[in-house]
């Protein structure tokens, strides 16, 4: 599991490393029952900057990709 930002060059965290030098993000990764798991990018204060569209990214026997369209006032 991956996230990036749309437009950024590079990915902001694969599995639970963060790839990117900010201390501002976070992964929250939960394990349920039934190999079912929830990877969250978790901002710590969310900045003006922050806003934009991010990329979830699965790569198994099947590229699954969810975007999520993050806008801060």
């Amino acid at each position: 599991v991956s996230w990036n930002k749309q437009g950024g060059d590079h990915f902001l965290s694969i599995g639970t490393e963060i790839w990117v030098q900010d201390s501002n993000l976070d992964i929250a990764h939960y394990s349920w029952p039934a190999g079912v798991s929830d990877w969250n990018l978790v901002f710590k204060e969310v900045r003006l900057e922050d806003s934009g569209l991010y990329e979830c990214q699965v790569i198994s026997t099947e590229k699954m990709i969810w975007r999520v369209q993050l806008n801060v006032i």
